[in-house]
């Protein structure tokens, strides 16, 4: 039996764009630090991930940072990433390190790992675009998600000071 009028386009409730970051675990960060591939004095983006051999492709969604083996991971590193799980923020930052997540498209990826592409063939380096979709807007608009996007009242208004702070004048309020 053979179907007169063929099916075309995708299936109903299927997204042309779904982003697939690519995982990355404390403990592999830590293995690479402890064999010298990474240095943790420095800011560690994705590129530094990507060139040192951390993960091997950026998919378009970049890197979530997981908190699996985060017990494996000694010092305090600051790290830039898509994404990031709660556990990995939580256990980063009680070491004294900071998780910064910031929004790229597949081009702009592509320029963050291979900038020497776009000068050989003689084109701009692109820069870092804005979140166009509501959902990523939101998303890096958040302090507890460590979005970019957050601003410095937000983070203020996350730390929510005891009593005993804002009575004895310690918490300055800075607009």
């Amino acid at each position: 039996m053979t179907i007169k009028y063929p099916k075309f386009g995708r299936p109903a409730g299927r997204t042309l764009r779904k982003e697939k970051p690519t995982a990355l675990n404390l403990g592999r960060i830590q293995e690479w630090i402890d064999s010298g591939r990474l240095n943790p004095e420095e800011e560690i983006n994705m590129r530094h991930l990507y060139v040192s051999g951390c993960i091997h492709n950026l998919r378009k969604g970049g890197v979530k940072l997981l908190g699996s083996d985060a017990t494996k991971l000694k010092g305090k590193i600051n790290i830039v990433v898509s994404r990031a799980s709660q556990t990995a923020i939580k256990h980063i930052e009680s070491l004294g390190g900071s998780v910064k997540c910031e929004y790229h498209t597949p081009l702009s990826l592509r320029a963050l790992v291979k900038p020497h592409t776009f000068e050989r063939k003689g084109r701009p380096i692109p820069g870092r675009p804005m979140p166009v979709r509501r959902k990523d807007v939101l998303f890096y608009s958040r302090w507890d998600k460590r979005g970019y996007l957050a601003n410095e009242w937000a983070a203020m208004k996350a730390a929510k000071p005891s009593v005993s702070q804002v009575s004895e004048g310690k918490m300055e309020a800075s607009i």
